[in-house]
């Protein structure tokens, strides 16, 4: 089973190369702080772009996240959750990068 879902995982990933090729986002946005993140009133306003127009890695995985958890059909909270996965992959990904 849990191969499967790394398969998943990959496959998601995939998909999100071809569509979007590769992305580098920040870890938070010149507003996010550690300390907001704390509550959940602001983490839902940083679902929206950031001030200076460009997105975070914050604000992306909180928008998968939400979605995953306003679904109520498990195959479509499945379906979110391989994406949430898929972009916690990609953000581990990116710093990789950020190391080398």
């Amino acid at each position: 089973m849990i191969e499967q879902i790394f398969e998943e995982i990959r496959a998601e990933r995939q998909r999100q190369n071809e569509k979007f090729g590769e992305q580098n986002y920040p870890m938070l946005g010149k507003r996010d702080s550690l300390e907001e993140c704390r509550s959940m009133e602001i983490l839902f306003r940083n679902i929206n772009k950031t001030e200076n127009g460009f997105f975070s890695w914050l604000t992306i995985l909180q928008e998968e996240v939400y979605e995953a958890f306003a679904e109520t059909e498990p195959e479509k909270q499945h379906e979110e959750l391989i994406q949430v996965a898929a972009v916690v992959v990609e953000v581990i990904e990116c710093l990789e990068r950020r190391n080398k």
